[in-house]
């Protein structure tokens, strides 16, 4: 008997539900609510929506208006923001049986947007962040697909194309928590976004968020959590990042969007920067324009860090950007097994400054992995104030100037094995010995000390002093950066005897100078040892003793005499 009645009651529910669908689909007209659609659109953004046909209904699974193509103008009704090739809204059931219109779900297939950046710094979609508190909203979902979006500086003229844009969201209502994904492609570059999102009056607060950005084989990911004040126009992120072998802790801020000042406080494990930079003669030039509206301040610290070379462990940068400069300062690290502090600076108009003391350098594997070339050795101190200006390495070469210093211990110069030039110096006596510089040979010295004043390019230095138990080395002499030549006289002094060091007994050369020349390009570097100048010194010394000689033999003839009386 209860089964009969339920089945009765499910066939009178059936044939009830039956009658109103025949009964609501020949009463309701869903072009009647093109004006309620364009209203609600134009008293919550103001700005105009235009539907081009006639809108369809669709009732499974829900109940959708197909609005088919439209267009919305930009702020004000003026010109047009965006067109759509087709807008599906899904509509709650109870409150169409009441004549409103509340939207379950938004669909967007096409979207095509222009953003714009005007020369006076306004937008043509600042006025779409909210915050104004007129009407609440309530959206089920929305999804957007196929998309693109154009943005267009007009101040410096340059154009971003984004392209396969999409959207999927929760439901949008303040107060309640929600999920959503993005992403877009640029260029050769892919850009995806998850994150949970909360929505308040004025605010919207990202928890969880996942972002990702892949190029070629390059790939980075995001995870944290931000934050969105519009009413205080501010953005801020606290986010862990991993690039590479790479990972970062990135605690950031933005504040006044038309004019931006940004803040933030980076920490990285480890950092290969010359695989993002172009380098050389050949790479890109210097694009520095984007410092000059730039204001940023805040601190980067890189554990390990690999720069034009150079193998740097502690570093730590604050960092500041204002008036169209950026300064490094304090700039400080550890490297090869010394310390070094100072400060640096760069312009929009590529003007560069460098002030660093390396305090206790080991000298040759810096200058070895700078050059790829082994030049010098050695401990020490080294100071530099530079200065350079242009847009390409080539050019940074060839405008530097400054001052460097340096004092070292217990080193060598490589190149040439002075000891060894001087062996068996008696059969060549008149004569010069020469050669090509050879990293396998080098003259060691205990002390070394110069200083060297740089002026286009042109690195000049005249008080070279060297010493070693056997020799000591002054000179004098150029290196051209921007050619990359050396032409330099060095003048080879022997204070004390070769006995020992696999040579002959020669006292002869004892106070001898002979003058060193190495010249050439850096790649083939030259020396020619002048022992000619030994004949001069021969002589002399000869003559010195035959006068000795004489004076002996006079005072012994005067004394003679002397006693005879």
């Amino acid at each position: 008997m209860k089964t009969r009645y339920a089945l009765l009651s499910a066939a009178a529910f059936f044939a009830f539900s039956l009658l109103f669908l025949g009964y609501f689909l020949a009463t309701f007209n869903p072009n009647e609510y093109k004006p309620q659609i364009v209203e609600f659109v134009r008293n919550e953004t103001n700005r105009e929506l235009k539907l081009e046909g006639n809108i369809s209904l669709e009732l499974f699974p829900r109940i959708g208006l197909n609005l088919g193509k439209a267009q919305l103008s930009g702020p004000g009704g003026k010109g047009q923001f965006a067109s759509v090739d087709n807008v599906i809204l899904d509509l709650e059931w109870l409150p169409i049986l009441h004549g409103k219109m509340e939207i379950e779900r938004v669909k967007i297939d096409g979207l095509r947007a222009h953003l714009v950046r005007y020369r006076n710094g306004a937008t043509n979609y600042e006025d779409l962040g909210g915050g104004k508190g007129k009407t609440e909203y309530d959206i089920g979902s929305v999804d957007i697909r196929n998309s693109s979006v154009s943005y267009e500086d007009e101040e410096t003229g340059k154009k971003t194309e984004m392209e396969s844009v999409f959207l999927r969201t929760g439901r949008l209502r303040e107060g309640i928590h929600s999920d959503i994904s993005a992403g877009f492609e640029m260029a050769d570059s892919r850009f995806t976004f998850k994150s949970g999102l909360t929505i308040e009056p004025a605010r919207y607060t990202f928890d969880k968020l996942d972002l990702k950005y892949e190029k070629g084989n390059f790939g980075l990911s995001a995870k944290g959590n931000a934050e969105i004040d519009t009413a205080n126009r501010k953005f801020s992120a606290d986010i862990d990042s991993a690039f590479d072998q790479s990972h970062a802790r990135v605690k950031f801020s933005m504040a006044n969007f038309d004019a931006p000042s940004y803040r933030f406080d980076v920490g990285m494990d480890r950092l290969d920067a010359d695989r993002y930079l172009s380098g050389g003669e050949k790479g890109k030039p210097f694009d520095l324009s984007f410092l000059r509206k730039l204001d940023a301040k805040g601190r980067l610290s890189v554990a390990s860090l690999r720069l034009y070379g150079l193998r740097l462990s502690a570093f730590n940068a604050g960092i500041r950007v204002e008036n169209s400069r950026l300064h490094l300062d304090p700039l400080s690290a550890v490297l090869y097994q010394g310390k070094a502090t100072g400060s640096a600076s760069v312009s929009a108009a590529s003007k560069f400054s460098l002030r660093q003391k390396l305090s206790g350098i080991s000298i040759g594997p810096l200058v070895r992995d700078m050059t790829k070339k082994d030049i010098i050795e050695g401990k020490g101190d080294v100071s530099a104030d530079l200065f350079a200006n242009g847009s390409s390495f080539g050019e940074l070469k060839k405008t530097l100037g400054g001052h460097v210093s340096l004092h070292l211990f217990d080193g060598a110069v490589r190149g040439i094995d002075l000891v060894s030039a001087l062996r068996g110096i008696r059969s060549k006596i008149g004569g010069m010995e020469t050669g090509m510089a050879n990293a396998s040979e080098k003259t060691d010295f205990s002390e070394l000390s110069a200083t060297f004043e740089i002026r286009n390019g042109v690195a000049r230095n005249s008080d070279l002093a060297a010493k070693s138990p056997l020799l000591r080395l002054g000179g004098e002499g150029e290196i051209d950066l921007g050619r990359s030549r050396l032409d330099y006289l060095a003048r080879v002094s022997v204070v004390a005897t070769l006995q020992g060091q696999g040579g002959a007994e020669l006292p002869q050369l004892k106070g001898v100078t002979l003058p060193l020349r190495i010249s050439g390009p850096f790649d083939s570097l030259r020396y020619s040892l002048d022992l000619g100048s030994l004949v001069k010194g021969e002589l002399k010394s000869r003559v010195e003793e035959k006068k000795m000689e004489i004076r002996k033999k006079m005072n012994e003839e005067i004394l003679k005499g002397i006693f005879k009386q």
